[in-house]
């Protein structure tokens, strides 16, 4: 089966935000055109219309899904709530704020649907990779970098990009994984654990871009080292959990 020939059938496709009305509709566009047959489950746990213009392209789109996360406890939690209603057992997730190309989806779930990995992480730093529509953020970037290799040497295999917002996963290796945080550490949590169960990761390159409307939820440096040691913190806690 070739990338261009995949459709997205069999798959769930999770769009967690918080806030997105500017980017949804053209980010729930985009992964439909590249998977014009995936399920498409937009978690949103904001306060802005997100929702309200999900459920009115899910009209015309039943494999649409608008989900409202009540209580929403942080971006773990919306992948949660998104891996509870998915139907399908192949899953990836997709961040809402575009700076992921939702052409690269049919690459990212192609090694899972195959059984070559059990997940699969999209990398920003492979040689391969796409960076040139991203203006670089220093702090961000060393951050980045930093907690790949802080991961590579908790788990002992090499990974180069651990807090991207593009993985596929199977639903018998998410359930095994059973990552605990509800913020954005689950994110190294889910590697850190994959290879703590010796199921086999596999990194593919993807393209990159910066934000072009909204905000991040990690804007400012003083915001972004303390996420990161947060992130340390926890998926130290995560490699040692039995």
């Amino acid at each position: 089966m070739t990338t261009d020939a995949f459709t997205g059938a069999g798959t769930s496709i999770i769009i967690a935000c918080r806030n997105e009305q500017e980017m949804i509709t053209q980010c729930v566009s985009s992964v439909r055109d590249a998977l014009p047959e995936a399920e498409i489950l937009v978690v949103d746990g904001g306060t802005d219309r997100t929702i309200e213009i999900v459920s009115a392209m899910a009209q015309s789109d039943p494999l649409i899904r608008p989900i409202r996360n009540h209580g929403d406890r942080g971006k773990g939690h919306a992948i949660k709530t998104g891996i509870a209603e998915a139907r399908h057992d192949v899953i990836a997730q997709f961040d809402a704020d575009l700076q992921f190309a939702a052409t690269d989806l049919p690459a990212l779930l192609q090694p899972v649907l195959a059984g070559e990995c059990a997940l699969c992480i999209g990398s920003r730093f492979l040689p391969k990779s796409s960076r040139h529509g991203y203006k670089g953020i220093a702090t961000r970037d060393f951050g980045n970098r930093f907690l790949a290799i802080l991961t590579s040497c908790l788990t002992g295999h090499r990974r180069t990009d651990v807090t991207t917002g593009m993985k596929a996963w199977t639903r018998e290796a998410i359930e095994l994984i059973d990552f605990r945080d509800d913020a954005y550490s689950y994110e190294v949590e889910i590697i850190v654990r994959a290879h703590r169960l010796g199921l086999r990761v596999l990194d593919i390159p993807v393209e990159y871009a910066s934000r072009t409307a909204g905000e991040s939820m990690h804007a400012g440096s003083l915001h972004v080292a303390k996420a990161g040691l947060v992130i340390i913190a926890k998926s130290i806690a995560a490699r040692f959990r039995s």
